[in-house]
């Protein structure tokens, strides 16, 4: 499926310029969707979470929990590091608070 990415300026996620994106129909979560109109007190949005490797998937969230969500729908392996590997300052992701890196 092709998803048209706005583009972000600011904030803790950036996206610039505006471009499409591939991703087959597995890696994008419908969990908790709201559509334009919608009321929307949390402000959830279609999130497409990616690194310089490409998207890895695309999750409804608020902004704020948009890599969790990622992390708890088992499609952020690629940003997961091992528990060993992991250190006191490691993000942790996800409800069961995985280690990620922090070049993500």
């Amino acid at each position: 499926m092709r998803l048209s990415l706005q583009p972000i300026d600011g904030g803790p996620f950036n996206c610039a310029p505006a471009r499409e994106v591939e991703l087959d129909l597995e890696r994008i979560r419908c969990n908790n969707p709201h559509l334009p109109g919608e009321y929307n007190p949390h402000n959830v949005r279609l999130f497409v979470v990616g690194n310089e490797f490409g998207a890895m998937g695309a999750v409804w969230a608020q902004e704020s929990d948009a890599l969790d969500e990622l992390v708890d729908a088992d499609l952020g392996g690629r940003i997961l590091i091992d528990e060993t590997d992991a250190d006191d300052d490691s993000p942790r992701l996800g409800n069961a608070g995985e280690p990620a890196s922090r070049q993500t």
